[in-house]
């Protein structure tokens, strides 16, 4: 999408706007964090910008703090009820030469 805006002197200005899949609305692309290790060839490009705006962004990590705080630390005996594994059981694969390390 392209937002056009008028400057001060009556010229047109175009700016590169995306949705904001949490509240919807349409904003300029500098409203949206960048991705992490995003490439510096393509900054300004809508596919290296987030999903969410940042007002949006601070309002879910606002929420998250909140729940971890009710939540509290999980205990050292906690066995996950899923994979049933507790901290101390991992399952280490191997995928395409790199390791990767599935628990907690």
């Amino acid at each position: 999408m392209v937002l056009e805006v008028r400057n001060v002197y009556g010229e047109i200005e175009r700016h590169d706007t995306k949705i904001c899949c949490i509240c919807g609305k349409e904003k300029h692309i500098h409203e949206f964090g960048l991705r992490s290790g995003c490439k510096e060839d393509f900054l300004h490009t809508k596919q290296n910008r987030r999903n969410e705006c940042s007002e949006c962004k601070k309002e879910l990590n606002r929420q998250t703090r909140i729940a971890k705080k009710k939540a509290g630390k999980c205990p050292v005996n906690h066995v996950c009820p899923i994979c049933e594994r507790n901290r101390l059981n991992y399952v280490v694969t191997i995928t395409d030469g790199k390791r990767i390390m599935f628990g907690y």
